[in-house]
């Protein structure tokens, strides 16, 4: 657009603030400019296009296209900053979906994922506790050492689980990735996991207090 174009808008009182602006970002390496016989024109720098998105929003669960932030959605009882951030294996149709952990705020500790595509919060995952024998994460390793014991297994045999654990694939790669950050199962790559001799905790939620 024409330079007059960007700095549409703005106050005739902040005329100048908008020139030096635009001077700044033109300095700073953001802009691109192309010089016609008509005027000025500008686009932004392909490259810096992530900076400008941070610029606007600097949370980096931040969204896009006018939607409210991601952070709005995680549950209130849990943790706003993840402790773990994975990405899908695959992109479907140019996007790749982004999984985001969160602890709460209250012990014993649960977990939730949030898959989420551009910022856009699309499922939640209700990992749990591993306090909690009917949690998926307890759930999975319980079943994992039933199944396959210390043998390396490859991802694909999850589904073998049973229905009540995986789900679909979101969920199994949301319990692979804790169950590896927890050190309870080691990543060989290629898609092979192992069991390491770290075992669930024997407490129980009533041995923890609510106040």
């Amino acid at each position: 657009m024409s330079k007059e174009d960007s700095m549409k808008g703005t106050a005739t009182s902040e005329k100048g603030e908008s020139t030096k602006a635009y001077d700044d970002l033109r300095k700073w390496g953001f802009l691109k400019i192309k010089r016609t016989g008509y005027g000025e024109h500008v686009s932004i720098f392909p490259n810096m296009l992530k900076d400008v998105q941070a610029l606007l929003n600097p949370n980096p669960q931040a969204v896009v296209k006018d939607r409210p932030p991601l952070e709005y959605s995680i549950d209130p009882e849990f943790d706003v900053n993840p402790f773990l951030t994975a990405y899908a294996d695959k992109v479907i149709n140019g996007k790749r979906g982004k999984y985001t952990y969160h602890k709460s705020l209250a012990g014993p500790e649960r977990i939730k994922a949030y898959v989420s595509v551009e910022g856009e919060k699309i499922y939640i995952i209700n990992l749990g506790s591993f306090y909690e024998k009917d949690s998926l994460l307890a759930k999975a390793v319980t079943r994992i050492d039933e199944k396959f014991g210390s043998r390396a297994f490859a991802k694909a045999e999850m589904y073998d689980l049973g229905r009540d654990i995986v789900g679909n694939k979101q969920p199994i790669k949301a319990i692979l990735d804790v169950l590896v950050s927890y050190n309870y199962l080691i990543d060989l790559k290629e898609g092979y996991y192992k069991r390491t001799t770290k075992q669930l905790p024997k407490s129980g939620l009533e041995d923890f207090s609510s106040e």
